[in-house]
C-alpha cells in the first residue's frame, strides 16, 4: 500500500485547502474589480497570486498555497496508483 488511509486524507484535505484559498482569493478580487472598476487590477489566477504576494507574509502564503497544491497531486496520484480512480478522471 501506498499510503496509510489517514495519510491520504490529510493530503486530500490540504490539497482542497489550498484551492479554496486560491479561489476565494480570486471572488474577492472579481468582486472588487465588479464594485470598484476594472483598474490596474488583473483577474484570475494570474491576479490572486499577485495579490497574495503582495501581502507581508506573501512569500510564506505562496508557500503553503504550493505545498497544499502539491499534496492535493499527490493524493490524486495515489489514488490512481492504487487503483481507486482512473487517470482520465
Amino acid at each position: 500500500m501506498l499510503a496509510s488511509p489517514l495519510f491520504r486524507h490529510v493530503l486530500a484535505r490540504l490539497g482542497y485547502a489550498a484551492m479554496g484559498l486560491v479561489y476565494a482569493t480570486i471572488g474577492f478580487i472579481a468582486a472588487r474589480i465588479a464594485f470598484l472598476g476594472s483598474r490596474d487590477h488583473v483577474a484570475g489566477m494570474r491576479g490572486a497570486l499577485r495579490v497574495l504576494m503582495q501581502q507581508t507574509s506573501g512569500r510564506a502564503i505562496l508557500t503553503a498555497v504550493a505545498v497544499g497544491l502539491a499534496c492535493f497531486a499527490a493524493w490524486r496520484l495515489i489514488q490512481v496508483l492504487t487503483g481507486r480512480e482512473s487517470l482520465l478522471t
